[in-house]
């Protein structure tokens, strides 16, 4: 596939550790999926923005 990926390389490589996921905001939806995907051993970075958003409305 020319400009483009693979979606079972990207399956594989998260697979074996070299891929890696971030979930962005753990509300409602994140904080469930980055612990899933945790205990499935995914790699799994996660970043909770309510203290900035909070902080820029202000």
């Amino acid at each position: 596939m020319e400009g483009g990926f693979e979606i079972n390389t990207l399956l594989e490589g998260l697979k074996v550790g070299k891929e890696k996921i971030c979930v962005v905001g753990l509300g409602y939806v994140g904080l469930p999926l980055a612990v899933n995907l945790a205990k499935r051993y995914f790699v799994v970075k996660s970043f909770f923005l309510y203290f900035f958003t909070t902080k820029l409305t202000q």
